[in-house]
């Protein structure tokens, strides 16, 4: 009974410490982006037209998602990131190219 009690806590102490340690690691970023993202995609022409959350990557680190129109009024969907010091758009994808082409 002994033996299972203490197999117990250290199963539970190393699922509680790889948790912590995945929250820790991977949304570290998220703050510094919700705060300086919505100006680094003003700098490149873009108006934000919603935030849709935030995700984290263990390597990588936090994302902000947002959808967002350009000069012509195009919609995206990306994400910023920060990696090396630079915060960076990821996974830009135009949600109606189609409507608005010519």
């Amino acid at each position: 009974m002994r033996t299972t009690l203490i197999t117990i806590g250290i199963i539970a102490t190393l699922v509680f410490g790889s948790i912590t340690t995945w929250n820790t690691t991977a949304y570290r970023d998220v703050n510094l982006l919700k705060t300086n993202a919505p100006t680094f995609l003003q700098e490149r022409g873009f108006r934000i037209t919603s935030y849709d959350g935030y995700e984290g990557s263990i390597i990588h680190g936090g994302f902000t998602w947002y959808q967002v129109r350009d000069s012509s009024n195009y919609l995206y969907s990306l994400a910023v990131g920060e990696w090396k010091g630079e915060l960076m758009i990821y996974n830009q994808t135009c949600l109606n190219a189609v409507k608005n082409s010519k």
